[in-house]
């Protein structure tokens, strides 16, 4: 590879010749951008030359980043109708990106352009099309999966793939399916997985709460630590995480305090600005933190703290962050007030199932018990959680009902009755106006 290099650099700066855009591309998979960039700029008939100088420009690689300049060598390669450059547009297109307006029509026709051509990639920007906003019927969904699963075997084309399957969206649900194409990116090497280090690190975490949790495969928490503690320095989600396993001992000797000093680094970085707006804070920080303020451990006892939590929880963007919210709430750690259960029953828990389960038995721990409509509710909501795999919550449906008196034991049996009855009776009516033409 030296030789190369050498070679290159002797025949262009000795002799006058010009180097070929192979040979342009060597100096800048190396980072020798500026040796890249004037190998490039003798080459601007050749698209690879010309979607490198996009890539230059664009990132400010060596160079002052000039958004129109980079603009200008990408379009110049889209008009020789290359591939790759006609996918890069596409993405600036869909995303509208910088002084790009947003047309997600004229980005649709360019990714299905690159992919008639060979692009593999290119049939995940057609999948996102249909995957995205105003497109998001049931059978929508399904195209988009179909086209992800056309980029199968790419790092983007497997990470969609993950989530599909995870959450059953366009796909039949699939624990076992979803786990091995996380981990196909997790485990990914060579360049392009050197290139996309944040993604690879990002499934990296996922991977961490496979374990955890047993989503797809054996519950593990030692493979946790490990998957957790690879991608900690690479990504803040995964040190969150690892901190979260720390915290609490799983797969890992407890170091609450350790835990804490991360998640404390976390909110100070989250209090700041990015695009004019607040960071999200991930939901293991926020309610590891919560616990550690109100109980004092890993750091001295602050409720006040812990209740300020609430306001970063709303930054969220995990569902790990509903359920945990929910259970905290209810549990007293972040405004002592048990509500959002109506938010329960709506969201697919994935991965996160037995999250679910402890924010339902939490929730239903809360509940008032006083008369007979409240003691069912709390058995319904425990019900629930045990149906998700929570044992806890069988048992406290059980006290509960060996509670009733003989009065509110009848009335219950024909409360059940009732609902069963009028279920049936719903479905009957359902089956019929689908049978109606």
């Amino acid at each position: 590879m030296k030789k190369i290099y050498a070679s290159a650099a002797v025949c262009f700066l000795l002799i006058g010749c010009a180097p070929s855009a192979e040979e342009g591309l060597q100096f800048y998979n190396s980072k020798q951008y500026d040796k890249a960039r004037t190998v490039f700029e003798k080459r601007t008939s050749d698209p690879v030359a010309l979607l490198h100088l996009y890539k230059i420009f664009w990132n400010g690689k060596g160079v002052e980043r000039n958004e129109k300049q980079a603009l200008d060598y990408l379009r110049a390669a889209v008009k020789l109708e290359d591939p790759a450059a006609q996918e890069e547009f596409a993405k600036v297109l869909f995303h509208g990106y910088g002084s790009v307006p947003m047309d997600k029509e004229q980005a649709l026709s360019l990714y299905e352009q690159a992919a008639a051509k060979g692009r593999k990639t290119a049939y995940i920007g057609i999948g996102d099309y249909y995957a995205s906003p105003p497109s998001r019927s049931n059978e929508d969904r399904g195209k988009a999966a179909e086209f992800y699963h056309k980029a199968e075997g790419t790092l983007e084309g497997d990470w969609n793939l993950a989530y599909r399957y995870e959450q059953g969206d366009g796909v039949r649900q699939d624990p076992q399916r979803s786990y091995q194409f996380v981990r196909a990116v997790a485990m990914a090497q060579g360049r392009d997985a050197e290139e996309k280090a944040h993604l690879v690190a990002a499934a990296k975490t996922v991977l961490a709460e496979y374990y955890l949790y047993g989503y797809g495969v054996d519950p593990n928490p030692h493979e946790a630590v490990k998957m957790a503690a690879l991608a900690k320095d690479e990504h803040t989600d995964a040190a969150a995480f690892y901190a979260w396993l720390l915290f609490w001992g799983h797969g890992i000797e407890a170091d609450p305090e350790k835990a804490v000093r991360i998640w404390q680094s976390q909110l100070d970085d989250a209090s700041k600005k990015r695009y004019g707006g607040r960071i999200g804070l991930n939901p293991y920080a926020i309610h590891g933190l919560a616990v550690a303020y109100q109980d004092g451990i890993g750091t001295p006892k602050d409720p006040a703290k812990a209740a300020q939590l609430k306001r970063e929880s709303m930054f969220g963007t995990w569902l790990a962050d509903t359920w945990l919210r929910v259970k905290y709430n209810a549990l007293g750690y972040l405004d002592k007030v048990c509500t959002d259960t109506m938010v329960l029953p709506q969201l697919e828990p994935g991965r996160y199932k037995p999250l679910k389960a402890d924010a339902l038995f939490a929730v239903a721990g809360c509940m008032p018990q006083s008369t007979l409509e409240q003691k069912i509710a709390v058995m319904e909501v425990a019900g629930k959680s045990y149906e998700l795999g929570n044992l806890n919550a069988a048992v406290l449906r059980g006290k509960i009902y060996a509670a009733l008196s003989p009065v509110e034991r009848e009335a219950y049996m024909n409360r059940l009755a009732y609902d069963a009855a009028a279920k049936r009776t719903l479905n009957d009516l359902l089956a019929r106006m689908k049978a109606t033409p």
